[in-house]
């Protein structure tokens, strides 16, 4: 272990006993973990009775009780959603702006502009909502955006039915949204995991 690997750890070791890092038990047997920093700058738990290593993003999510899961489920669905609404103007006025410029090129640019806004936005809600530590290169935030767009457009079709045929029933259209905010939030934390440090 270098210089700086064993400043990292005491620095570590120092904040977990303020309170700062707090230490984690380990979901197999129980024990108290420790974390550890590999070369690459990457964080893990790790239990030395089981020999287990654990992810921060997964830690993250073994140590959440399940009410509290519930809940960070809707506030994930509901800021991804408010804040891709509010980008999806942004989106569409610089869309048009390119298609205006560049006809079929700037319809492909819209939508791959498109993906990445989905996959940003994701990325900065499952960092402040679950804990991630998210790879944060155009190309991860692309296919996290794309595949998340993909999923998310299958929940659109089929919450669009039920909809259509209790158009303008208040309680139909209020379940919609519970039930909307909830798989946004599954689904955006699913997909988000697969994008993780």
């Amino acid at each position: 272990m270098s210089d700086s690997d064993s400043l990292i750890r005491d620095l570590e070791e120092s904040w977990s006993k303020s309170g700062v890092l707090e230490s984690k038990n380990c979901p197999k047997c129980g024990q108290p973990m420790e974390y550890y920093k590999t070369e690459e700058g990457k964080g893990f738990w790790a239990c030395q009775k089981c020999d287990l290593a654990v992810k921060i993003s997964t830690m993250a999510s073994i140590t959440i009780r399940p009410w509290e899961k519930i809940v960070r489920f809707f506030v994930h669905g509901i800021a991804f959603s408010v804040l891709l609404f509010v980008l999806e103007f942004l989106w569409v006025f610089s869309s048009v702006f390119l298609v205006a410029i560049g006809s079929f090129l700037g319809l492909i640019i819209g939508i791959l502009l498109l993906f990445l806004i989905v996959g940003a936005v994701n990325s900065v809600v499952s960092r402040f909502v679950w804990g991630f530590s998210m790879k944060d290169s155009a190309v991860s935030i692309f296919f996290h955006g794309l595949v998340l767009f993909l999923i998310l457009l299958g929940v659109e079709i089929g919450l669009l039915f039920p909809t259509l045929v209790f158009l303008g029933n208040p309680i139909v259209t209020a379940l919609r949204l519970i039930v909307s905010c909830f798989l946004f939030g599954l689904i955006g934390k699913k997909v988000a995991e697969m994008w993780t440090e």
